[in-house]
Formats: C-alpha cells, structure tokens, sequence
C-alpha cells in the first residue's frame, strides 16, 4: 500500500505543472486568480496550485460551514487557501504553518488579499510546547510532516505547542470551526487533547493519513472524538481510501459550546 500512496504521490507532482498553464510569473512566482478580487502567489510547478484548486474550485471544506464572525482557526494553513477562504467568509481566523518558507507565502497571501482579521503563526501544533523535527519537501510543502515522507529532502527544527496552547494564546472561549491538515500529526494534537478544550469546539474538519507509520488509524479518531460529544461524518472519495489510505472527516458537537 505505501508503494501505491508513493507512486501516485509522485504522479501528482508529475501533473502539477499543468496547474501553471497561462498564469503569469511576477519575481520568480506564479499568480493565481480566483474571481476579481482573491489573488495568491505560489511556487511555480509545486504543488501550491493543486492545494488551492482543492479549496476554491472543489470546495472540498464545505461541509464545514462559515458564518460571519465565526472564530476559525486553521492548523496546517500552509500558503492561506483556507484561511483567505474564511475570512472572506467573515470569520476570525488564527492560522498556523509551521514551515517558514510556506509561512512567509501565507504571510504575504495573507497581505494580498487584506485579510485583516487573520492572525498567523510560524508554528506547529502537536501534544505539547516545546520543538519538534519537520520533514520538508521544498516542491510539495503540502507533504511537510513530522513523519518521513519519501520525497523529503531535508529536516528542520520548529517551535510548537498544544491545542490548550490554541486556547490560552489567543484567549478563546470557543472555536466555531478549526480546520486541521498536518500530514499524520492530527493523532497527535487530538488525541492528547482534553475533554474540556474539545467540548470548546463546534466543529473539527480534518484530513486523517492512515499512510505513515504513527501506530494510529481513522477508527481510533473517531471514537475519541464520539467520546467527546461529536458527531463523526466522512467525506473520502474512493481514491483517496484506495491509494493515499487518506480521507476527510467532519465532527460537529451534539451540544453548542457555551459562549
């Protein structure tokens, strides 16, 4: 099966490419429009388009639904497709990226587009404060994880806190909807996570990766997070199960977190 994950892996960055057909090249990048007035510059041939192409033209976080001063936080924002997504929506986002060279494209996506009522991070989230190694891939940053990929070139070392952190940081009472993509390390923020900061929670969408070798699997998320007072729905295409042993989920709370 990771042979499978690893070759269809390669064949997307294979096809990347075909996302740049026509842009235009500003200082090195490329830049990508969607409608009049949300523009993001990526790395040319990465895959920064095929993310934003996911959350713009597939709309593949929808189910999770924004409303106007909604608090989103967006943990693995990566080049701030989502998280101009929300907050063009209204919402107040908190994004966390913890790869520096993927951070300083959400930063300036972030400028772009006037996203005011974002505040971002150079960090990562896991079980606890403290540092951890991430596994960097300069053509495919949307595979940077703490676990070893085949396509990562070399390792750096970032700061990173906990969900709690999440909480205490920003001084949140709630979180409305937090959108989590972070390449295996979902176990690891929720599972270590509290009773009391997950009940603060409305909604969790995030994708799970069953492909690294973490010792964890889908059906152990699920239950924690059933244990916790969520309603689990998944929203994996077959090929997505089949070859990147990959999917989404969606948990809403049965009870609304109280103001």
């Amino acid at each position: 099966m990771w042979f499978v994950t690893k070759t269809f892996n390669r064949l997307l960055k294979f096809i990347a490419p075909l996302f740049y057909l026509g842009t235009k090249r500003i200082n090195g990048f490329a830049v990508i429009c969607y409608g009049k007035d949300t523009v993001f510059i990526v790395r040319p041939n990465s895959l920064d388009a095929v993310m934003l192409y996911e959350i713009w033209k597939c709309n593949s976080y929808r189910e999770a639904l924004i409303r106007r001063n909604d608090v989103v936080v967006d943990i693995g924002a990566n080049i701030g497709g989502y998280a101009v997504r929300a907050a063009k929506c209204g919402a107040k986002v908190i994004a966390y990226e913890p790869s520096p060279g993927t951070y300083d494209l959400l930063v300036r996506n972030l400028m772009i587009n006037k996203c005011t009522t974002v505040k971002s991070y150079n960090i990562a989230i896991g079980s606890k404060k403290g540092e951890l190694m991430l596994n960097v891939d300069p053509q495919a940053s949307a595979y940077d994880s703490i676990y070893q990929t085949y396509s990562s070139t070399k390792k750096i070392r970032v700061p990173c806190i906990s969900l709690h952190e999440i909480f205490t940081r920003n001084r949140l009472a709630k979180i409305d909807v937090m959108k989590i993509d972070v390449e295996g390390s979902e176990y690891e923020i929720l599972l270590s996570a509290t009773r009391d900061d997950l009940r603060k929670i409305q909604t969790i969408i995030l994708e799970f990766h069953d492909c690294f070798d973490h010792g964890h699997s889908k059906r152990e998320l699920e239950i924690a997070l059933r244990n916790n007072g969520f309603v689990i729905r998944e929203m994996t295409h077959w090929y997505q199960r089949l070859l990147l042993r990959s999917g989404l989920l969606l948990a809403t709370q049965i009870v609304k977190p109280k103001q």
